[in-house]
């Protein structure tokens, strides 16, 4: 067992309490976001100790190092707001651990742990439960790590691109989740060995009496014996009746489609894992600050003008030309396309962002413009015509108005520099440039016609 995989239980430090100033930072002033791995890990280094409610107070206190990277996940409350209580909410993690609930994997990895350390003593009918057992627990750490190391390149991400970095992480809160419940799953599928066992360790075990729920009481330091094997056997047979896992399906889109894609005849779940989470070479691009408005503006200032050549530049930005026709293909099919008002919405308790759309429907939706100065501008510019949004739809919860819509802009156009680079397009002779022009001019006409 490395260090990394160290039970939680043996990471603690105690803190002490310390006066913090009573200063609030919204979401919108910072990047805050929750660790989907443990909630108070805020540097994610797999240790809960005083360093994590240290980057939380630096944070409030005005003297973070790095303002321009996420950094940290500083929001351990989940209440989008950073303030006193998520430091709080370290310490007493920290003070109280035994407050905290005891998941499924952390048994799993006490029961792994000491079955592991006691390998040499396990009577031979014995091992082959064992090493299911500990194989478990080394598959469930293998892809929180793998999870872990997509974390640490979030944290480096810049915090310019809010509605990628949304997506990027609820994909890996997804991957977590869903690689939960399939480890629960084959956790599962252990309890007919877990009866067999009973059996063979006690004639007198009946598998249809059911035991009343004891929590999860085996202690790891007395010395190992076949009662003691017993008595792990027969506690993690219990937990089949005392943990339920979590419904994820009603959260996230495609949360079902994730768990039941998986085939474990044929893929190990931690590559299943890598290959969800992994940006694509589009991904990728967005994460790093790209979006359609740089890609029109790559087209116009560098393409046509003969600084690049363009098949480097769909290498180098998409990997593959497949991926910027499906990119505009998407915008095409799913971007938000109306009328722009900038900076005369209002409403109840001046919960608004100011600023909307009014799609073709009719209905209004806000924008979240995120104090850019480009999109800014090219909010004033384009106040009153015909838009196409790229962005990332999110849920503001207020006081006045319980929740509403709000949509986090990442690339604004209008319908004359989409028609103009179309046009220019035409003039390359390129297959690819040939494609990409028509479908902007596609793109154009549907927002004129918004």
């Amino acid at each position: 067992m490395t260090q990394n995989q160290k039970s939680r239980r043996h990471r603690y430090k105690k803190l002490r309490y310390e006066y913090l100033e009573n200063r609030l930072l919204l979401a919108a002033d910072i990047a805050l976001y929750q660790n989907p791995l443990d909630s108070v890990d805020v540097n994610n280094d797999a240790y809960i100790s005083p360093v994590d409610a240290l980057y939380i107070i630096n944070e409030l206190n005005g003297t973070s190092l790095n303002s321009e990277k996420i950094s940290a996940f500083y929001d351990t409350s989940g209440d989008g707001i950073l303030a006193a209580v998520d430091a709080l909410t370290v310490i007493n993690e920290l003070n109280y651990p035994e407050l905290s609930e005891d998941q499924f994997s952390d048994k799993i990895e006490i029961a792994a742990d000491y079955l592991e350390s006691n390998h040499d003593l396990i009577d031979q009918q014995l091992i082959a439960i064992s090493d299911q057992i500990i194989g478990l627990h080394e598959q469930i750490q293998t892809v929180a790590d793998t999870i872990r190391a997509q974390l640490d390149l979030f944290l480096e991400y810049s915090i310019d691109n809010t509605p990628a970095l949304d997506t990027q992480l609820e994909k890996l809160e997804v991957a977590y989740y869903a690689s939960k419940e399939l480890f629960y799953q084959e956790f599962i599928g252990l309890n007919d060995d877990f009866d067999t066992v009973q059996q063979q360790l006690d004639p007198n075990f009946d598998p249809s009496v059911q035991e009343a729920d004891s929590g999860f009481e085996f202690d790891p330091s007395v010395a190992y014996s076949e009662e003691v094997f017993e008595e792990i056997v027969e506690e993690l047979d219990e937990l089949d009746d005392e943990y339920e896992i979590p419904d994820y399906s009603g959260e996230y889109d495609g949360y079902d489609n994730y768990v039941y894609a998986y085939d474990p005849t044929t893929t190990e779940l931690n590559d299943y894992v890598l290959e969800q989470v992994t940006p694509d070479d589009y991904e990728q691009w967005v994460l790093d600050g790209g979006d359609f408005g740089d890609m029109l503006d790559d087209f116009d200032e560098e393409v046509f003008v003969g600084e690049i050549d363009i098949d480097d530049y769909v290498m180098d930005t998409f990997g593959d030309p497949t991926v910027a026709v499906n990119y505009v293909q998407n915008l095409i099919d799913h971007g938000f396309v109306g009328e722009l008002f900038y900076g005369d919405l209002s409403a109840i308790g001046g919960e608004s962002t100011g600023s909307g759309i009014e799609l073709s429907d009719g209905s209004m939706l806000e924008i979240e413009l995120r104090n850019d100065p480009l999109l800014v501008s090219l909010a004033e510019e384009l106040d009153g015509q015909n838009v196409l949004i790229d962005g990332h739809l999110t849920i503001v919860t207020g006081v006045e108005i319980s929740e509403r819509s709000v949509l986090n802009v990442v690339a604004l156009v209008g319908e004359q520099t989409i028609r103009d680079v179309s046009s220019s397009l035409t003039t390359i002779s390129d297959p690819f440039m040939t494609q990409t022009a028509s479908m902007l001019n596609d793109l154009a006409d549907r927002v004129r016609d918004a």
